[in-house]
This record gives structure tokens, sequence and C-alpha cells, in this order.
């Protein structure tokens, strides 16, 4: 599935991969998909007893955003931009019918899966497992059990933190 529809997992999940010493479990998975390619990838699921339980749109949408807003009230920093947009266009939850395990299927604005990637909060987070292999954005704070909060009051990294913190 992750090969035919360019989907990839992200999040605690990915980071549980990249750094299988913690001590923690992810609750969940979260996948990330291209913006044509979320019906595939909930099709996918479907087949293997998943159903979506609840679909929501991100609570920023861009698009209405910049087109209804009168000129005056557009952000014209790249802040306020940031802060606006995080590359997320709709969250599916699926729901295993028997085991009850969820599944979070997260729509990219863009036709690129790790789109939303840059947008995390933390630099920990950073990380995906597609169908070929491992990425870590930040290895050498992510290995070491640190990473870094990007802030949406400042575009800039805030605090050095440890994995434990987040």
């Amino acid at each position: 599935m992750m090969r035919s529809t360019g989907a990839i997992l992200s999040g605690s999940a990915a980071l549980q991969v990249v750094s299988p010493s913690l001590s923690w479990k992810p609750s969940d998975l979260d996948f990330y998909c291209g913006f044509n390619d979320v019906q595939d990838v909930i099709y996918c699921f479907a087949g293997e007893s998943y159903e979506v339980s609840m679909a929501f749109d991100a609570p920023y949408d861009c698009k209405k955003f910049y087109t209804y807003a009168p000129a005056s009230a557009r952000p014209t920093n790249f802040e306020a931009r940031f802060r606006s947009n995080s590359c997320i266009q709709k969250v599916y939850t699926l729901v295993h019918r028997e085991s009850e395990i969820t599944i979070n299927v997260i729509q990219s604005r863009s036709p690129a899966s790790a789109a939303p990637l840059a947008f995390f909060h933390s630099t920990l987070v950073m990380n995906f497992v597609s169908a070929d292999g491992v990425v870590c954005a930040y290895p050498d704070l992510t290995l070491s059990s640190q990473g870094m909060l990007v802030t949406p009051s400042r575009l800039k990294f805030s605090s050095l933190i440890r994995s434990g913190e987040v």
C-alpha cells in the first residue's frame, strides 16, 4: 500500500522506529498521503477491516483564509502565513472492526506525502517510514534523544528538549 500510494508512516510510530530504545510505545499509527491519494489509502485499509470513524478538516484552511479575508486582514509576514498553514488538508480516523486499533490517515494539501512534516511542533517527530526506507530529518539530535521545539509564535527553533518531555 505504501509503495502504490506513496503514503508514509510518521509521528510517534516513526520515532519509535528511528529510536527503538525509547521506553514508551505509540498509541496509534499516523499515515500521511498526498492530496490525490487519500481515497486509495482509505480503500486499502478498508480491505483490512478498518472503517472511517471520524473525518475533519484541518483547523486552518489557507485557501479560504486568503481568498475570503479582506486585503487588510490578510497576513503579510511569513510568521502569520506559517501559523495558518500546517499543510494538512484533512484527517481521517480509522478503527479496526474487531481489535479497535486506531489509524489516522492525514491528507496533505500537497501531492507530497511528507510536506506536513516541515510544520511539526518538534524536530523529534520529523521522521518517516516509507515503502523503501526510513528518514530521520535531524539524526544527531533524535538519536541522542534530543530535539528542538518549533513554537507557533516564532519561526525559530526554541529550547532544546529531551524525547521523554514531548
